[in-house]
């Protein structure tokens, strides 16, 4: 079983287009209409993908080993903005799956707080099976991620009221981006007013970026100046 997570981990494209088939099946889909082969080749999936599939298939399956049994382990980990790889022992507390990136949520004994992980820059892990913990009943997994925009909880909640243009404004409606999200107003020239309670602002400014110039932060404030600034920034970038 824990094999089968890690590989996975390395190839959940074929098992989602497996799935879309399966489906199709309950359906009462008959091959003899299209056979199997040739519906898989109308289904393509568009992924990003691992650089190091194998590696961090292993270092997931040594993860879910530690968090079955509540052992420490020793991670090496690729620090982004510093770019130093760093050591550090932790008790795993969970995994989550945040649009197809995992991340282990542990306490660090070095800062003595629950810190997060991302899977795939974790170079190397070594388990303490010996070093047991008490897994904290006070905790949730799902309570500690429920505000997060992402996958950080700073514990800094704040309302954010954002207003998309006409033309995303059917698209935003028809997905649910938070918990917390609600439709605060319909305007009359076919946008949409959301406001949402989160954590975690850095993450969610990424995603705002994406978004372009279709939507305008209304609130708070000071993430209004930041998205300004650095839609700033990136004009520099581009500057002809």
């Amino acid at each position: 079983m824990l094999q089968q997570k890690g590989t996975a981990l390395a190839g959940h494209t074929n098992e989602l287009k497996d799935a879309l088939i399966g489906t199709l099946f309950k359906y009462k889909y008959n091959p003899m209409a299209l056979p199997v082969e040739q519906l898989q080749e109308r289904i393509h999936i568009v992924d990003e993908k691992l650089a190091e599939p194998d590696k961090v298939s292993e270092i997931f399956t040594k993860l879910v080993q530690s968090l079955r049994d509540c052992c420490r382990v020793k991670l090496w980990y690729y620090v982004a903005h510093s770019g130093q790889n760093t050591q550090r022992v932790v008790e795993p507390y969970g995994l989550v799956c945040k649009r197809h990136n995992w991340y282990l949520v542990a306490y660090c004994l070095k800062r003595e707080a629950i810190r997060v992980f991302r899977v795939d820059q974790i170079t190397d892990i070594f388990p303490y099976t010996s070093e047991r913990f008490e897994f904290p009943e006070d905790f949730s997994l799902k309570e500690h991620m429920g505000q997060s925009w992402g996958i950080m909880n700073d514990g800094e909640t704040c309302k954010v009221r954002l207003k998309f243009i006409p033309e995303v404004a059917h698209r935003v409606k028809r997905l649910i981006y938070h918990p917390s999200q609600e439709i605060e107003e319909d305007p009359a020239d076919g946008s949409v007013i959301m406001s949402f309670e989160v954590c975690g602002i850095d993450e969610m400014k990424t995603w705002l970026v994406q978004w372009g110039d279709t939507v305008e932060v209304l609130e708070p404030v000071w993430l209004r100046k930041e998205m300004y600034e650095l839609a700033g920034r990136v004009r520099e970038i581009y500057k002809v």
